[in-house]
């Protein structure tokens, strides 16, 4: 109830901010917005300085405390339909398993960074390269997947990882509690069923995101993932997954570091090669 309760307080106090008031009333309230509009709005100022007289030239003029009205509710407006879309997750989460929406965000990730890759490595940085074939940028820059730059695709990447990592390492908490006690035969026969390819599947698709993410060359990307990589690390490695369980975890981040590595490294030799020729 308290969690609902914070979208509706932070709208209501964007929503206050819209009240007209009158210049006496908004110098006291919020002095910062009387003295920007005096310096920037020349129709403000000159409706709020007194003649020698000492009188107004005109009716009082009214204002919010908001610069921009507009801008505020168009705000407002984005703010609700986040609010909206938390409270509707938290709602779907309620009645759906998580773990079934950790392995849409995997999948979708996925069929996302094989485009991007293979876009990257077929196309390369073109500077007229359009998206998805046929969308073309008005503001410029360089498209990289679906994408129309390289630093937004890193962004969305940065989200969608540390989600698909939790889900891998959900599913190998599954199967290292199953290995638990298990002898040799019976561990490779779980590593071959259908739940091991489940994990070598969604570990392939995590190193292709990651090797993604390092193919945009996106330093604040890449510094974000190193930072997220270690936080994860950190988190999983404490937690008490036994010791099989550990080895596997420490497998499954070290290949998609690794992954990472790789990209960085075709980066560079690409870079390289551009400057020679």
């Amino acid at each position: 109830l308290e969690f609902r309760r914070v979208p509706f307080r932070s709208a209501l106090a964007a929503a206050v901010q819209l009240v007209p008031l009158p210049a006496p009333v908004l110098a006291r309230v919020s002095p910062g917005t009387d003295e920007f509009l005096r310096r920037f709005d020349l129709s403000w100022a000159a409706a709020v300085t007194p003649d020698p007289d000492g009188l107004l030239p005109g009716p009082v003029p009214w204002h919010a405390v908001t610069l921009s009205p507009a801008n505020t509710i168009v705000g407002l407006w984005l703010f609700a339909a986040l609010g909206r879309f938390a409270l509707g997750t938290a709602r779907l989460f309620s009645r759906t398993s998580v773990r079934a929406v950790g392995s849409v965000v995997l999948w979708l990730g996925a069929v996302l960074a094989l485009f991007a890759v293979v876009q990257d490595l077929a196309i390369g940085k073109d500077l007229h390269m359009k998206v998805y074939g046929f969308c073309v940028s008005e503001g410029g820059g360089i498209p990289f997947g679906p994408f129309i730059n390289r630093n937004h695709y890193a962004g969305w990447m940065l989200m969608v990882l540390p989600l698909a990592l939790t889900a891998l390492v959900d599913r190998l908490q599954q199967l290292s509690a199953r290995m638990s006690g298990a002898s040799l035969p019976d561990v490779l026969a779980l590593v071959s069923s259908p739940a091991g390819g489940q994990i070598t599947m969604g570990l392939v698709a995590c190193m292709l995101m990651g090797l993604s993410l390092a193919l945009t060359r996106s330093r604040s990307g890449m510094g974000a993932f190193v930072v997220g990589a270690a936080v994860l690390a950190w988190f999983f490695v404490r937690h008490d997954w036994g010791r099989r369980g550990r080895l596997l975890v420490s497998v499954g981040l070290g290949a998609v570091v690794a992954a990472a590595g790789l990209g960085a490294g075709l980066n560079t030799s690409r870079s390289e090669e551009h400057t020679s020729e």
